[in-house]
């Protein structure tokens, strides 16, 4: 047991959703799909290493190794904030994050049905460089991530917003968060995606051209 803890005490993933002082669980590691009632699809706090991995579209629940995805949504109106707090096992974030991106993915219909493969992404959001920042630096100072992360006490831990935007049409969506740690080569993502439930009078869609797709949209160079 103490090698297995020692291997994984590094890494972490969300562990936390909070939408205007409703907090959601993420899922624990490791434990059995039985049980576990979350938002939050399925996920190992191990590194993605290879980008070409089809954990890259949700983590475990991305590569098929999950029995099931979620089927309880969060409700959130577009233009709310949507807070998400990063750890290991409980613990703060120790890795240097380098940057963090935000993407969504519209359903159409139950996002349990939904596998997120193919071009359906769009960013909302991104932490990377300070403006006077190096590139491939692990300097806390350096990275908007981590630096906003220790002024909370702890890296990620107590929490990072993502306001929805405002104008989104209301639907069933995938938030997939990532979080991309620069300290080792190969560099290490850490994706994690939840089921929200949008509402409001927002009537907009990212068009075709702003889509990506995990895995597909990184290379390994």
């Amino acid at each position: 047991a103490a090698s297995l803890l020692a291997s994984v005490a590094g890494h972490g993933g969300i562990s936390k959703y909070t939408i205007n002082g409703i907090e959601y669980n993420g899922n624990i590691p490791y434990a059995p799909d039985a049980g576990q009632e979350s938002i939050q699809r399925r996920w190992y706090p191990n590194p993605i290493e290879d980008f070409r991995s089809p954990a890259m579209t949700c983590n475990r629940a991305g590569d098929g190794l999950a029995a099931k995805n979620p089927t309880t949504y969060a409700h959130i109106k577009a233009g709310d904030t949507i807070n998400t707090a990063c750890s290991y096992f409980q613990r703060t974030w120790v890795h240097c994050a380098g940057p963090i991106m935000v993407y969504m993915a519209n359903c159409n219909g139950p996002c349990e049905k939904f596998d997120g493969k193919g071009k359906v992404w769009f960013k909302i959001q991104q932490a990377g460089l300070k403006p006077d920042g190096r590139l491939n630096t692990c300097d806390f100072a350096q990275w908007e991530a981590t630096q906003r992360g220790r002024e909370q006490h702890g890296v990620l831990y107590k929490g990072w917003p993502v306001v929805i935007p405002q104008n989104l049409k209301p639907g069933n969506y995938l938030i997939r968060h990532e979080i991309l740690m620069i300290e080792l080569n190969p560099v290490q993502a850490y994706p994690n995606c939840a089921n929200l439930e949008i509402s409001g009078t927002g009537d907009s869609v990212p068009p075709e051209e702003y889509l990506v797709e995990f895995p597909g949209t990184y290379s390994m160079n």
